[in-house]
Parts: structure tokens; C-alpha cells; sequence
């Protein structure tokens, strides 16, 4: 399992393509038979899930990106400025602005939270007490709020704004505040919060902030209609949330609470209404929707996770690089742990990590080359953790290869290959290494420069 850039620019990709489902969606919420808003909070939370841990597993397909990510990448490797001998790097530059930002975001948070809550226990004397389906609920009455709401995690308390009230209009304000509480959805409204925290810069976080609150309100908006179902009952819940947005002024700096009504949202407000007054009783299995949850959200998490965007690079033959011919019947690939062995003519010739051998597959000369697991090929008669040889290897090492038609001339950091006086490769020193201990090369001499 792997994090990177590529696999957080993937994510925000396509959490753009949910965010249009989702706002789509919303607008046509009862004309709409396939979306209803236990399917919206599925993806809504599917989202959620994929942003928490944008994750690349060995299944994961690579999509090549020739625009946008190389250019990303280039502005996080960028030299920016040069401190002594210290190179300061773009990358740098911006994670110091992002947990600058995580740390003003969570502090503005607790600021918030020590508030709201030290405001209700200065008051919590007038708060009263009720038991609502088994459950102690505190109930307070403040002159001075600005919407009915629910507050706290541990012992949630709702409260009431001294506005007149009748008492169907009380009890549709309870019954909805207490759905909140039997939902979790404070807890929701927290877990997001600190995901903005981590991901503050992502405007796309806020949008789907506000598509959320906008689905747990009309989820709980259905709650109380199941048991209020009558065209009557539609109408006078709607006068009761146009009346208590009509008295109060929501403010907006509250986020871990859960609001009636936001007066300061017109459309939220009207989408709300226009739901209510359409809404048709559904015959649904809360119980089953509950079981069925968590593995379906856990499957469309793996899904998500099946591709990634990276940055495009030229594959070996492109950058001018000859690779030596193979004969694809004796070459393949062995996975052992998270190397990757080439095999080339039966002999060991590289060694690389998952993403080069994901890089060298797109090519045209490996890209027939199939993979094994370590012990699923029988590698040859004499095995040896990757040293041994194949008949075909000890040929060549019994036709005595001549060091003057085979050589490795010693370029810097680099080993070039020579062939009947032909370049013909070029290896680093870690696969230097790897190839000269394998049959085919191990009697090729080396030079510091070309010989005459």
C-alpha cells in the first residue's frame, strides 16, 4: 500500500466526478427512482473514506498523465532557493504551508468547540431532562441562540432559541433533533471536520461539507415523516422550519452542531421544502441497509482505489537506451517480496522495485514478459537465490565468451555495456552489480576506458 501525490490528485479527480452526482442528485431528489438519500450518503461517506487514505494497492492500474502531473511533479522537485549547502525544495515549501494551515484550522476549531460548550454549561442550571426511546436527553432553552440544535457527543443537549413556538411546532423541532442524535450524526459532522483539518486547501472539501449537511438534514427531514405522513403533517413541518428561519439569523461559525434550520441558506431551505412536500412513505429495511453498509462501502473504497494518475515518463528504448535482445521463452519476471527479478535468457540481469518494473512492462520489450511469484518457476536445475544458471546459460560460458567482444566500460556512476565493439546498454551500479554476478557476465572484464 502506497501514498503519494498521484494517489491524492487521483482521489480529487474522482471525488470531482461524485460531487456532481451527488449535486445533480440533490436537485432532483423525488423525481429521481435510482438516487435517494441513503444511496447520497453511501457515496458522500465513500468519499470521505477515499480522502482519508488514498491508497495504491499491487491491483492498481497506472494511467499515464503526459500534462497535468508532470508539471505538478516538476513544481514539488523545483529548486526553489539554496540555504548554504541546504537545497530548499518545492515540496518543501509546500508541506510547511500545509501543517502551517492544519494547525490554524484546528486551533480556530477548538476555539469554537471550548466556546459553544462553556456558553451551555454556563446555562446548563435551566437545562431539563427527558427520556426519549430508552436515551437521557438534556433539553435547554437559551434567549440567544440562533436555531434549534444539538451540541455535545458524550451527553448530547438540544437546544431551543426563545422564539413562540406551538406545541406541534415543538414536537416536529424534538423529533427531528432527537433523529440527529440516534443517527450519529454529530459524530459525522466532527470526523469531517477534521478531515478539513488535514485537507484545508481542497475546495472541493468544502463543497461536499455543505452537500453533506444538506443530505443529513433531508435524511432526518424523511425520519420524521415516516411517523407524520399526511399532506397535513408535510405542510405544517414546512411552516415550522419557514417560521423558525423567518425569527432567527443562523450564524454560520458553529460547526460541530446540528441545525433546524440555516435562514441564512435560501436554497437549502427551499430544496428541503420542496423534498418535504413531494416526499412519498418508502417501504425500506433499515436493519438490512445497516448490514449490507460497511461491506458495500469497503467494496467501492477497493474499486476507487483500482487506478491511479502518474506522471508520464519515456519508456527505456525511447530515451535512446538499447536493451539487450532476449528470446521471451527463457526471459520472465520473479516477484520475490517487493523486488522484481528479470530474467534475461535464464540469466539474473535486473532488479527492480515495483513502480520501474510497472515502467519497464509499458514498453515494447518487456512487455510480453510474464511475472511469477518467488517458487512458482522453476528457475533451472542448479538454483541458487537467483545466481544459478540454465543450460542455455552455461553454453555461453563453455563456448568461452571473449573479453575482447564483451566488456563494461566504467562511465562515472555508470557501467556501459560493449558487444563486438557495439554499444549496447547502459546499467547503474546497483544492476551492475545484480548482472555481473549472473553465467552470462561474470567473465566480461571491465574497463576505466575504452580499450584500443
Amino acid at each position: 500500500m502506497i501514498i503519494s501525490l498521484s494517489t491524492i490528485f487521483t482521489k480529487m479527480v474522482i471525488n470531482s466526478l461524485l460531487l456532481v452526482v451527488v449535486a445533480v442528485s440533490l436537485k432532483n431528489l423525488n423525481r429521481n427512482r435510482i438516487f435517494n438519500t441513503n444511496i447520497l450518503f453511501f457515496i458522500i461517506s465513500l468519499s470521505i473514506l477515499s480522502t482519508i487514505f488514498p491508497l495504491e494497492f499491487d491491483y492498481t492500474i497506472t494511467i499515464p498523465s503526459k500534462t497535468v502531473m508532470p508539471r505538478i511533479q516538476d513544481i514539488f522537485i523545483a529548486d526553489i532557493f539554496q540555504i548554504k549547502e541546504f537545497e530548499v525544495k518545492g515540496y518543501m515549501i509546500i508541506f510547511a504551508i500545509w501543517i502551517v494551515g492544519s494547525l490554524v484550522k484546528l486551533t480556530i476549531l477548538i476555539k469554537q468547540s471550548l466556546r459553544l460548550h462553556s456558553f451551555v454549561k454556563l446555562f446548563s442550571k435551566k437545562s431539563m431532562k427527558t427520556n426519549i426511546n430508552g436515551r437521557t436527553i438534556n433539553i435547554l432553552y437559551l434567549p440567544v441562540v440562533d436555531s434549534p440544535s444539538v451540541i455535545g457527543l458524550i451527553n448530547p443537549t438540544i437546544i431551543i432559541p426563545d422564539i413562540n413556538l406551538s406545541k406541534e411546532e415543538f414536537n416536529f423541532i424534538l423529533s427531528h433533533e432527537v433523529l440527529h442524535i440516534s443517527n450519529f450524526d454529530l459524530i459525522i459532522k466532527y470526523f469531517y471536520e477534521f478531515i478539513m483539518i488535514v485537507y484545508w486547501w481542497n475546495p472541493l472539501g468544502y463543497i461536499f461539507k455543505d452537500k453533506m449537511d444538506q443530505i443529513l438534514e433531508i435524511r432526518v427531514d424523511e425520519g420524521v415523516l415516516e411517523k407524520n405522513n399526511t399532506n397535513e403533517d408535510k405542510i405544517k413541518y414546512v411552516e415550522t422550519l419557514l417560521n423558525v428561519s423567518k425569527q432567527l439569523q443562523t450564524n454560520d461559525e458553529a460547526a460541530l452542531t446540528s441545525y433546524f434550520a440555516v435562514s441564512g441558506n435560501k436554497d437549502l431551505l427551499l430544496d428541503r421544502s420542496k423534498n418535504i412536500l413531494n416526499y412519498n412513505k418508502r417501504k425500506s429495511n433499515n436493519k438490512f441497509i445497516k448490514f449490507i453498509f460497511a461491506p458495500l462501502l469497503l467494496l467501492g473504497f477497493l474499486i476507487l482505489s483500482s487506478i491511479v494518475f502518474e506522471p508520464y515518463s519515456l519508456p527505456p528504448e525511447e530515451e535512446g537506451t538499447e536493451i539487450l535482445s532476449f528470446d521471451p521463452k527463457t526471459s520472465y519476471i520473479i516477484k520475490d517480496g517487493e523486488s522484481y527479478l528479470f530474467y534475461i535468457n535464464g540469466s539474473l540481469a535486473l532488479n527492480k522495485d515495483k513502480k520501474e518494473t510497472k515502467q519497464l512492462l509499458k514498453s515494447e520489450q518487456f512487455k510480453d514478459m510474464k511475472i511469477y511469484n518467488k517458487g512458482e518457476k522453476k528457475l533451472s536445475s542448479k538454483q541458487d537465490d537467483g545466481k544459478s544458471v540454465n543450460k542455455q546459460t552455461d553454453s555461453v560460458v563453455n563456448n568461452k565468451t571473449s573479453s575482447s567482444t564483451e566488456f563494461f566500460v566504467k562511465n562515472d556512476d555508470k557501467y556501459d555495456y560493449y558487444k563486438k565493439g557495439q554499444f549496447c546498454n547502459s546499467y547503474n551500479e546497483k544492476d551492475f552489480e545484480v548482472i555481473k554476478r549472473s553465467a552470462t557476465f561474470k567473465h566480461v572484464k571491465v574497463y576505466d576506458k575504452l580499450p584500443d
